[in-house]
């Protein structure tokens, strides 16, 4: 017997007593157009809940939403990518964090009067999506030429990545570039900024890939997290003296940045060589992925930011100093092309998945007396598949989950005695050759038992 429309949707209650719908399922539903109803069981419908589509969005290519719908929740609509035809209530207030990114067949939106709320990327990487249109009577929001501002045109929050221009002009008087507001625009060639603007958000210009130009002039303050993270044309950066806050791996995945450059009259930030510190040098903060293929780091250098040499696939080379102290979590992810790393003896933190999937790097080296590392940290080195030897330091305490997993190619680590606890996962996945030299007694033999890994005490190792 065929299952009504209503038993598809899971529910729960709103204070109000509405309904907010939480997931829709989609086992045989193989219909291109859903009719969500306004009512179940006599209960109004006021809410999608946050991944309300979640994979079951597939085959659609129209949904109707019903009259008194007030919510759309975060990644509601993510992905549908069949998606083409929709058209918000009246009764509309809130679109939710990327509620359709990703539905690349969507070709156009009007926003009704009533939403108060659009939160970030709620129409990122709608790649057919040519403009967005708002109603006059709305307060909140407007539209200039099909993209999305604040009412006071000091924010803009959505640039349609479908829109048919390889140039864009951002207004004067424009303040705010929001999180996600030009992400996935791929056509775009240049952006020009205007002298008004003061701040960029997180992945603001991100996977914007024929992006080639685009200039911060002086008046920019921040700039968020993953800014320019897959801009793979932008060969060159320049940033103001203005610069106070830089976030996160803001050049991710940007295979053609060669250099970075600042303004000489930066307090705050510096370029060597087109790499980017702070301005006392004491940090790298980012290496340009299309830089050099050697990166020597400056003597006095303590800290190796996080993300800092990311999919920076031309490095073959790094030379730390002395002085570096913390290499932080996803510091060199996804170098392929590195081959070796030698940590000093200054050593004493290491990140999360700081070298994960370095498929080049054969060779890792500590010094004998970094006995400041105490923890390995999960995912450290996993998917090294050319790693063969490692030696760890004394002082060592955690092995942490999968931190050498998939290394397929490696074939031995030395486990000093003061190793209290690896966790199960350390070595899944490597192959079956790989031998553990380990203390008699110690916490890493027992755990070679265990696991059925091969295993040599050291003093017969240095016989």
């Amino acid at each position: 017997m065929p299952r009504s429309l209503e038993s598809r949707f899971k529910t729960t209650v709103r204070p109000d007593g509405s309904l907010e719908l939480t997931s829709f399922d989609a086992t045989d539903y193989d219909a291109s157009t859903l009719e969500i109803p306004a009512e179940i069981s006599g209960r109004p419908v006021k809410a999608l809940g946050d991944f309300f589509f979640a994979d079951s969005g597939k085959t659609l290519t129209s949904v109707r939403l019903p009259a008194g719908l007030e919510r759309i929740g975060d990644c509601a609509f993510a992905d549908c990518k069949r998606l083409s035809s929709l058209v918000f209530p009246s009764s509309l207030e809130e679109v939710g964090v990327e509620a359709f990114e990703g539905c690349s067949a969507l070709t156009q939106l009007v926003i009704p009067a009533n939403v108060r709320e659009i939160d970030f990327g709620a129409f990122a990487r709608c790649a057919a999506l040519s403009k967005i249109d708002v109603v006059p009577e709305n307060s909140r929001f407007r539209s200039v030429d099909g993209v999305l501002f604040d009412a006071e045109t000091k924010t803009l929050l959505a640039f349609p990545a479908g829109k048919d221009a390889t140039v864009y002009v951002v207004p004067d008087d424009v303040e705010r570039i929001a999180a996600k507001a030009f992400y996935g625009a791929e056509r775009l060639v240049e952006i020009r900024l205007p002298a008004s603007l003061r701040d960029v958000g997180v992945e603001a210009f991100g996977s914007c890939a024929s992006l080639t130009q685009i200039v911060l002039l002086e008046g920019v303050k921040k700039v968020g997290d993953r800014a320019f993270s897959d801009c793979l044309a932008l060969s060159a950066l320049r940033f103001p003296a203005s610069l106070e806050t830089l976030g996160d791996a803001p050049f991710g995945g940007c295979a053609a940045l060669s250099k970075i450059d600042v303004a000489p009259e930066n307090p705050r930030f510096r370029s060597v060589d087109g790499v980017l510190f702070d301005a006392e040098t004491k940090a790298l903060l980012a290496f340009p992925p299309g830089g050099p293929e050697r990166c020597v780091v400056p003597n006095g250098v303590k800290q190796i930011a996080y993300c800092a040499f990311e999919f920076s696939p031309r490095l073959a080379e790094i030379v730390l100093p002395e002085s570096v102290r913390s290499v932080g979590a996803y510091a060199f992810y996804e170098c392929s092309g590195l081959t070796a790393i030698r940590f000093p003896a200054a050593l004493c933190e290491l990140g999360y998945s700081a070298f994960y999937r370095c498929e080049a790097l054969r060779q890792v080296e500590f010094a004998p007396d970094a006995n400041g590392l105490k923890t390995l940290p999960a995912k450290a080195f996993a998917r090294c598949a050319a790693l063969q030897n490692v030696a760890l330091p004394n002082g060592v305490e955690a092995i942490e989950r999968s931190a050498f997993s998939d290394c397929v190619a490696l074939r031995e680590v030395r486990v000093p005695a003061s190793v209290k606890s690896l966790d199960p996962s350390a070595f899944d996945g490597c192959s079956a050759a790989l031998k553990l030299v380990v203390d008699a007694g110690s916490a890493a033999e027992r755990f070679a038992k265990n696991a059925g890994i091969r295993f040599r005490i050291a003093a017969d190792a240095d016989a």
